[in-house]
């Protein structure tokens, strides 16, 4: 039923390209395309690193009749044509834009910012931005806090809300807090819209996530003009160029997590250069109107007419 009334949908109003952002619903749209539209293009937009192999002829059929298939980094790209059989030459990686202007705050805003979320005018503010969830890791940037010293100079803020099938992880992070003597010194928050309110809080941002598919946080913190440090894995490394647009560490290695935070909290010219840089890459990859173009313009490519949209 689903089938047919997609396909039904697809040749009433002359469909020209179908974007799919989930894979198993991929065969659905395939299988509508060849029964009631054939000129349709089917592209998928992937979303999440799988590196699930999928070459069984039920996949085989399904990769191999998509028009394109538009990933967010380049390691996406390559795992894609590892584990599938599709034409590399079909797989477009292209990072999302963000509207960068937005996260430009003037000194008045942020002291009105800091204000509105009651942090400390003089604090130098330790951001970390992402759900609670052992994933995130946030448990390994509290250790790293509590074992640099910092704490005797710094306030650490982690917003987010607790996933919710994360077994308690904000209680194991609150009970480290407690049973370390930090209270005063590390701030729950909880989710927020005004993000780029909270950005301006931060005088450091770190994402210590185990694996990120891409990592959007840290485009949006560097967007703020804060200087980032995160993790050496998944998109992150297309993202930050170790040493000049932000600081790079392995997943879970607290000495060098330690390191960093020492780092860059000592050295406020380090502080300015990675935040200047970081902030003209925002400006030359990460835009929203011209990655929005670009992707707009993969997608009318596959078109076999080439009438525009």
């Amino acid at each position: 039923r689903t089938i047919i009334s997609l396909g039904k949908i697809f040749r009433k109003h002359n469909i020209q390209v179908c974007i799919v952002g989930n894979s198993h619903l991929l065969s659905i749209a395939l299988l509508a395309r060849k029964v009631f539209s054939p000129a349709t293009s089917i592209i998928f937009t992937q979303m999440m690193q799988s590196g699930l192999p999928k070459k069984d002829w039920f996949h085989n059929w399904i990769y191999r009749s998509l028009d394109a298939a538009i990933v967010m980094t380049k390691k996406m790209k390559a795992e894609l044509e590892a584990t599938t059989v599709m034409d590399p030459k079909k797989i477009v990686a292209l990072a999302p834009g963000i509207k960068y202007q937005k996260f430009h705050r003037s000194k008045e805003e942020q002291y009105r910012d800091r204000e509105y979320f009651q942090v400390p005018q003089d604090a130098f503010v330790i951001g970390c931005i992402g759900r609670l969830d052992k994933h995130k890791d946030q448990l390994l940037l509290l250790e790293a806090f509590a074992e640099s010293g910092l704490h005797a100079n710094c306030l650490l803020v982690l917003c987010g809300d607790e996933t919710p099938d994360s077994f308690g992880y904000a209680q194991k992070l609150r009970e480290y807090v407690a049973a370390h003597e930090l209270k005063e010194v590390v701030r729950f928050m909880s989710f927020t819209d005004s993000v780029e309110r909270l950005f301006s809080c931060f005088d450091m941002f770190v994402m210590p996530s185990r694996s990120e598919t891409f990592g959007l946080v840290v485009v949006e913190a560097m967007a703020a003009g804060i200087p980032v440090i995160a993790t050496n894995s998944g998109g992150v490394p297309e993202i930050i160029e170790d040493g000049q647009t932000g600081l790079l560490f392995d997943p879970r290695d607290k000495k060098k997590l330690i390191e960093l935070l020492r780092k860059l909290f000592e050295s406020k010219e380090l502080r300015a250069s990675l935040a200047t840089e970081a902030l003209n890459v925002v400006r030359e990859r990460f835009d929203y109107e011209r990655q929005t173009r670009r992707f707009f313009g993969s997608c009318e490519a596959t078109i076999p007419s080439s009438i525009p949209l």
